[in-house]
């Protein structure tokens, strides 16, 4: 028993998914094992309880309940449910959010999701997201990331969360900030006559609300208000990483989700302005240097701080970096070659497949070789893309927001809304965010009346395995009747004589298959005396026409055969007397 978990161990250690066969295998070895077991009486001679007594309903039970347990295993989804130091350790020793439950939408890790991850979500509502802003999709931000290892993004802990977080007293350097310093500094050099930050960006209101949801994070866009003071009320906790966490856990209240907050919004006007700046890293200083104001100096330190975050080339090929540059070429400002990148993957006709597993997971297999994947490979391959070309951009992960409700007043957060999302700062707007994932993952159709078979993986691969299982189970079941089934069919050829011949051929066979002993040495006189022993009818007709036709060469007659036959299938329909003397 023990030897078999060091698969399971060494899976999960590395956040993999088991294979199904793999799967099946253990559970069958186990069971097994486990019946085998059972089957040896501890009152016998240890000499006579090393072998196994393996008869024939000793064998069909142990198949038939052996394989339907461990396909029914295999197939069903196993809930995944977490203590509550699990649940809730939000603040552990090392500074992890959510450590002992990283597979869970309810925390964080230092790690991100595997781009190619087998785990399926069957479209449960998780929470709701209300607001009074305008766009078609919100991303709600859970977590973002600074360094890929070739596998999977990382937080290094160096630099993951501290005791400084966002308030008044220390405020955030945001949009409305980038912005109010823009025009300033536009207006320094007699270019922002025209140019008002109110117009391009708003407060918006919104709220996330569940019955029982409850994140450590606070599902929000990007743009979320932490130093005001709403947010001093709720005690929200943003930290320079991104992650908001939840005022009440603070508090100690591990409430279901229901947090309202401010943010400000990326409306189609910010995305147009941050197109009309035509900035690129090199002009910002050269405007730093010409403005020489200070909020001129806030724009150009903050970029740099983004930079020295978010510019590590780990994961970067010579290949990546040579088609970012080849995308990219005709662009003249770094929020242009961000749209670039963003749009080569409809254009270069990539696919979104949840179901698609590649011989080779590298990210350089998914940009040039397969071009299919889901969101963690797009975001992932346009956070590599972008760096590459020297733009500062972090993968994000959380939830897109894009089904409402039936009246259309607000947004309906599910499990297989989880997504990855790209962001990359644009000199002179700030953070922007981009969604390179390919059009399909929003066409989704979720029936929200669930039934009992919800659970339930409708994988075409493991129910041809059940298939297959029941199919070998039923087989074992029936055999003898098939067979039985097919040497009748038989009989309808040949002549009387043949057919009388191999009749009783098979009537020796098979009183000696259910008496357990080999019958084929008897006689006509043994096998009748046999049969009268054990109680039963001797078919005279049948012995007899057999007698005349193998020793006498007799041809019986089709009337004769008949008669015979008739009795052969009276015979056989007491096989079961047959069967008790084997026991």
């Amino acid at each position: 028993m023990l030897a078999i978990l060091f698969p399971f161990v060494i899976y999960a250690r590395r956040t993999n998914v088991m294979p199904d066969l793999m799967t099946m295998a253990i559970i069958v070895s186990y069971l097994s094992t486990m019946i085998h077991n059972r089957r040896i009486d501890p009152a016998r001679p240890f000499a006579e309880r090393i072998g196994l007594k393996a008869d024939r309903a000793y064998i069909l039970t142990m198949l038939i309940f052996v394989s339907l347990t461990a396909t029914i295993a295999m197939t069903i989804n196993k809930p995944v449910y977490l203590s509550k130091m699990e649940r809730r350790d939000y603040l552990s020793a090392d500074g992890a959010f959510g450590a002992a439950g990283e597979n869970s939408l309810e925390t964080t890790s230092r790690t991100s999701a595997q781009r190619y991850d087998s785990r399926r979500y069957n479209g449960t509502p998780l929470f709701n997201f209300s607001t009074n802003g305008e766009n078609e999709v919100y991303y709600l931000r859970r977590e973002q990331y600074s360094v890929f290892n070739g596998d999977v993004w990382e937080i290094p802990s160096d630099s993951y969360y501290t005791n400084f977080y966002y308030s008044k007293a220390y405020p955030e350097y945001s949009t409305d900030d980038i912005l109010h310093d823009m025009k300033v500094v536009l207006e320094s050099i007699d270019e922002g006559e025209n140019y008002s930050p109110e117009s391009l960006i708003s407060v918006k209101r919104g709220r996330v609300y569940s019955d029982s949801f409850t994140p450590v994070y606070l599902p929000a866009p990007i743009g979320t208000i932490a130093d005001n003071e709403e947010a001093e009320l709720k005690k929200y906790r943003k930290f320079p990483q991104g992650m908001i966490v939840r005022g009440e856990y603070y508090l100690g209240d591990t409430s279901a989700l229901d947090d309202s907050f401010e943010y400000y919004e990326q409306s189609d006007e910010f995305y147009k302005y941050a197109l009309s700046l035509g900035l690129s890293s090199d002009e910002l200083f050269q405007l730093t240097l010409l403005s020489a104001t200070d909020e001129a100096w806030n724009l150009y330190e903050d970029y740099s701080r983004a930079w020295e975050s978010y510019h590590d080339q780990s994961g970067v090929t010579e290949d990546i970096r040579e088609l970012a540059l080849q995308i990219t070429a005709d662009c003249q400002s770094d929020m242009q070659r961000a749209l670039a990148l963003e749009q080569y993957f409809e254009l270069a006709g990539y696919v979104y497949d949840e179901s698609y597993i590649p011989e080779d997971q590298s990210i350089d297999y998914f940009i040039f070789e397969s071009k299919t994947g889901v969101c963690t490979s797009y975001a992932t391959a346009m956070t590599l893309m972008a760096r590459s070309i020297d733009l500062p951009a972090r993968y994000v992960e959380g939830f897109a927001a894009f089904e409402k409700t039936e009246d259309g007043s607000e947004f309906i957060i599910r499990d297989a809304h989880a997504h990855a999302f790209v962001e990359v700062y644009i000199p002179g707007a700030g953070w922007v965010t981009f969604d390179p994932t390919v059009s399909g993952y929003m066409d989704i159709e979720y029936d929200d009346d669930r039934s009992l078979f919800d659970g339930f993986t409708f994988d075409p691969d493991r129910y041809l395995i059940l298939t297959l299982v029941l199919a070998a189970v039923l087989f074992f079941a029936v055999r003898y009747i098939l067979y039985e089934m097919v040497f009748r069919i038989t009989l309808l050829f040949g002549s009387p004589s043949q057919r009388t011949i191999r009749l009783y051929a098979n009537l020796v066979r098979r009183i000696g298959k259910v008496s357990g002993e080999d019958k084929s040495f008897f006689t006509v006189n043994m096998l009748r005396s046999f049969i009268l022993d054990l109680g039963g009818e001797s078919p005279e007709t049948l012995l007899q026409l057999f007698e005349s036709t193998a020793f006498g060469s007799y041809e019986p007659t089709s009337d004769e055969y008949k008669s015979a036959y008739a009795e052969y299938k009276k015979l056989f329909k007491r096989s079961r007397l047959f069967n008790k003397h084997k026991q």
